[in-house]
C-alpha cells in the first residue's frame, strides 16, 4: 500500500501500489525526504513509534535516524514542556483525530525550540487507522517576535498611561488632603461628619491603591496561565484601565448594556493578556481616529443565539462581550478579511509590525472565544471580544 498527501482535517486515504510504478514511488519518497518541512510517520500500534522521519526532521532536532526510528516522539519533550499539551496530543492519538498545536520541544543537544505540531491520522480503504503523519515547524523566531512585540506595546502603553495615571492619582489624593485638614479640627465635627470624612478617605485611598496595583501587575512579565475572574470585578478594572490608555484629546465613553451577568458569573482568562489585547485595540482605534474622536468601551453579557454563535465560530451559551468602538475612517472588506493575518498592517513602515491583532485573535481563541469586526468606510470600527461565561 502507498500513502497519498496528508489532509490535516480529514486524515489520509490509501491508494493501491499497483497504481504507482517503482520509479514514481521512489520520486515521491525523495520528495518527502527533500521537503523543507519536518515530517514523521508513526504507527498506531503499541506506543506510536516512529516508522519514518525525513531529513528535515533530523536536521531540526539534531538526532540521527537510528535515534528516532522505533521511538515515541516524546523524546523531544523536556522540563519546560507543558503537560496539558502532552495530554492533548495523547488524547488526539487515542481518538485518531487531527491536531494543530504548539509545544515546547528540545533538540538532542538540549536546545529548546517551539514546535508547531500538526498530526493527521491515516486510514485504509476500510476506514481503519493505520498510521499518523506528523508535521513539525520550528516557530521559535515567530514566538520570540510575538513576545518582543508584546513588550514593545506594553512599554509604549505605560508611557501613554503615565500622564493619565498621574491625573487620576492626583484626583484621588486631593479629597484625602482636604479630609485630613478637616479632621485636624475634629473637635468641631459631629460623629456623622467624622464618619463621612473617614468614608471619603477610605474610598479615595482604595482608588489610588487600585491604580498603582494595575500598573504594577501590568508592568511585570507574566505567564499565560488562566484564572477564574468574576465579571463584575473585571468590569471595573477594565474600564479604569482603558480610560487611562485614552489620549487626553480623545473622548472616552463607557456603556454597559441592559442584559448583565449575574454577580456569580466568571470568565476563565489571563487578565494581563486581556490588557495586552485591549492595548492593541485601543492603540489601533486611536490611530484610525488620528488621535481625535470618541472611543467607546461597551460591556454586555448574555446568551448568544445559535445563529450568532455559528457566525462567530462559537458554540451556544453565555458570553461576555467587550467592545472597543471608534469614530475613525473605517475599513473596507478586504482589510477586514486580512486584519488577523500575521504581519498585515495598514500603518506605514516603522509604525507597527502587524502581529498585534494576530496575537490577540490567537489568545482569545485559546479561551474558546472569538473576536468580531464591524466596520465600514467612513463609519468607524468596532472590535468585539467574546469570552465564554460560567456560573459559580
Amino acid at each position: 500500500m502507498f500513502l497519498q498527501a496528508a489532509n490535516s482535517n480529514e486524515g489520509v486515504d490509501v491508494v493501491d501500489d499497483k497504481r504507482f510504478s517503482q520509479i514514481e514511488k521512489r520520486v515521491l519518497l525523495q520528495s518527502l525526504d527533500q521537503s523543507n518541512v519536518a515530517l514523521t510517520i508513526s504507527s498506531v500500534d503499541g506506543d506510536w513509534e516512529v516508522l519514518y522521519a525525513n531529513q528535515k526532521f533530523l536536521d531540526e532536532t539534531g538526532y540521527a535516524l537510528d535515534d528516532v526510528i522505533g521511538r515515541n516522539c516524546r523524546f523531544l519533550q523536556g522540563e519546560g514542556t507543558d503537560p496539558n499539551t502532552v495530554k492533548l496530543i495523547h488524547d488526539t492519538l487515542v481518538a485518531f483525530k487531527p491536531l494543530d498545536t504548539q509545544i515546547l520541544n528540545y533538540k538532542k543537544d538540549g536546545t529548546p525550540f517551539w514546535n508547531r505540531l500538526r498530526l493527521a491520522p491515516v486510514f485504509d480503504e476500510q476506514k481503519q487507522p493505520i498510521a499518523f503523519i506528523g508535521q513539525q515547524i520550528n516557530i521559535t523566531q515567530i514566538k520570540e517576535a510575538n513576545l518582543l512585540e508584546q513588550e514593545r506595546q506594553k512599554i509604549e502603553a505605560l508611557g501613554r498611561m503615565t500622564g493619565n495615571i498621574s491625573h487620576e492619582i492626583k484626583n484621588a489624593l486631593q479629597p484625602v488632603k482636604l479630609m485630613t485638614e478637616m479632621l485636624r479640627d475634629w473637635k468641631t465635627l459631629d460623629q456623622s461628619q467624622i464618619e463621612r470624612c473617614m468614608g471619603i478617605l477610605s474610598e479615595n485611598v482604595e482608588i489610588a491603591d487600585k491604580i498603582t496595583h494595575d500598573v504594577l501587575r501590568f508592568s511585570r512579565k507574566s505567564d499565560s496561565d488562566v484564572h477564574d475572574i468574576k465579571t463584575e470585578i473585571l468590569k471595573d478594572d477594565i474600564v479604569r484601565f482603558v480610560r487611562n490608555l485614552v489620549h487626553t484629546h480623545v473622548s472616552f465613553e463607557s456603556k454597559a448594556e441592559t442584559e448583565q451577568c449575574s454577580p456569580d458569573c466568571f470568565v476563565t482568562i489571563n487578565q494581563n493578556q486581556l490588557y495586552q489585547i485591549l492595548i492593541n485595540l485601543v492603540s489601533n482605534a486611536q490611530y484610525a481616529m488620528k488621535d481625535s474622536g470618541t472611543l467607546t468601551l461597551t460591556w454586555r453579557c448574555g446568551r448568544l443565539d445559535p445563529v450568532s454563535a455559528l457566525d462567530l465560530g462559537l458554540t451556544g451559551g453565555s458570553y461576555l462581550c467587550i467592545g472597543v468602538q471608534d469614530t475613525g475612517s473605517g475599513m473596507d472588506e478586504r482589510t477586514i478579511r486580512s486584519c488577523f493575518d500575521p504581519f498585515f498592517s495598514t500603518k506605514p513602515p516603522g509604525e507597527g509590525t502587524g502581529i498585534g491583532l494576530s496575537i490577540s485573535n490567537r489568545i482569545v481563541h485559546e479561551w474558546k472565544g472569538s473576536i468580531a469586526i464591524d466596520s465600514e468606510i467612513g463609519a468607524g470600527s468596532t472590535f468585539s471580544i467574546y469570552i465564554p461565561v460560567k456560573i459559580c
